[in-house]
């Protein structure tokens, strides 16, 4: 698209271009503070279902907490 610049530092971050998971996490996380942490209204400002939103939240959360471990005698530590 000529005249567009899409480059990081016109949206004064300093990530890679193509760190697609990084940009969604900041429009959800953008989104949600616009809307007061409104999922419906954030979803909606998105352009996805509310439920979509639900799952890339709780996906986006999974990645982010530590992986439990079990010891040999099957308790988590």
């Amino acid at each position: 698209m000529p005249g567009v610049n899409l480059a990081p530092e016109a949206f004064g971050e300093k990530t890679s271009p193509l760190d697609l998971h990084g940009a969604e996490r900041k429009l959800i996380a953008q989104a949600l503070a616009a809307t007061n942490g409104n999922v419906p209204a954030a979803a909606k400002k998105l352009g996805i279902s509310r439920r979509t939103l639900h799952r890339k939240i709780n996906e986006m959360n999974a990645a982010k907490a530590p992986a439990k471990t079990t010891d040999a005698s099957g308790s988590k530590e």
